[in-house]
């Protein structure tokens, strides 16, 4: 695997490297938060965010918040570094609801954020 590193914790190509960083990126899913994950639509949809590099170093749940006006709760994270680089995981709730699934999934994607649909709880 070659490339900097938001690229490959990001946009893993190899097989070794998906599976080492879905092993990072599956650690800071709490056991209480796994019990209560569905598959099938429930109140809140959970998020996974992973800010890598720059966009670690911005307040974006706050700005998502504020100029999205979507209810977003943190209900687990970390940030630590890798050499030089910042990386942040943070496992998020909002409400299920169109339009601010719409809102949110948008707003991370346009401000370089991965954004992956976990699953759903009450």
């Amino acid at each position: 695997e070659s490339g900097s590193i938001e690229t490959i914790f990001t946009n893993p190509q190899q097989m070794l490297t998906r599976s080492f960083t879905q092993s990072i990126f599956g650690k800071n899913i709490p056991k209480s938060i796994q019990d209560k994950l569905k598959n099938k639509p429930a109140a809140q949809i959970v998020y996974r965010l992973v800010f890598c590099g720059q966009v670690a170093r911005e307040p974006l749940i706050s700005k998502c918040i504020h100029e999205q006006g979507v209810f977003l709760n943190i209900i687990s994270g970390f940030l630590d570094h890798i050499g030089s680089t910042q990386l942040g995981i943070m496992l998020v709730t909002v409400p299920n609801d169109g339009v601010y699934i719409d809102k949110t999934e948008s707003f991370f994607k346009k401000n370089g954020v991965e954004i992956q649909h976990l699953g759903y709880i009450d």
